[in-house]
This record gives structure tokens, C-alpha cells and sequence, in this order.
């Protein structure tokens, strides 16, 4: 399930969007060093990236508490674990 959508206790049905699939992101401003990975839905997804992440997490401030109180669950390695040289 969509972390936003689980946080907020919201329930779509897909008329309303939903296409049922998720979507691996990272936002990069949560933890110091390193990324926080989320799983968001259709409607969520488009949201953060048309409002950027930190109007994003603003406007969703049940998510950026469960990632502050729940860094090991969402963190994910240091800046630069994507790249190997």
C-alpha cells in the first residue's frame, strides 16, 4: 500500500486514479546521508513530482513524522550507494 494513502487512512478505489500499481521513490532531504525509500501509488507519485519534496512532505505531514520516527524501516544506504566505480 501507498505510504501516504496508509498514513492519512485513505482508500482509493481505481475509478479515482489508483491504477493499483506502486512506486519505488527516494527522497533525499529526510535523512542526513543517506535516502529514504517510499512506496507510493499513481496519484501520490505525480504529486511529488509536480510539488517537489519538500512541499511534498508538507503537505504530508503524517508521512514525515513515520519517517522520523521510523528511520531503519525507510533509510537506505549512504549518498552514494547507486554508483559503483
Amino acid at each position: 500500500m501507498c505510504v501516504v494513502c496508509e498514513t492519512e487512512n485513505i482508500k482509493r478505489l481505481p475509478v479515482e486514479g489508483h491504477k493499483g500499481k506502486l512506486f519505488k521513490r527516494r527522497l533525499y532531504s529526510v535523512y542526513q546521508g543517506k535516502t529514504a525509500v517510499v512506496m507510493l501509488c499513481y496519484l501520490h507519485d505525480i504529486e511529488l513530482f509536480l510539488s517537489g519534496e519538500s512541499a511534498f512532505l508538507k503537505a504530508h505531514l503524517p508521512l514525515a513524522q513515520e519517517l522520523v520516527t521510523n528511520p531503519k524501516k525507510y533509510s537506505e544506504g549512504g549518498a552514494g550507494d547507486d554508483f559503483a566505480f
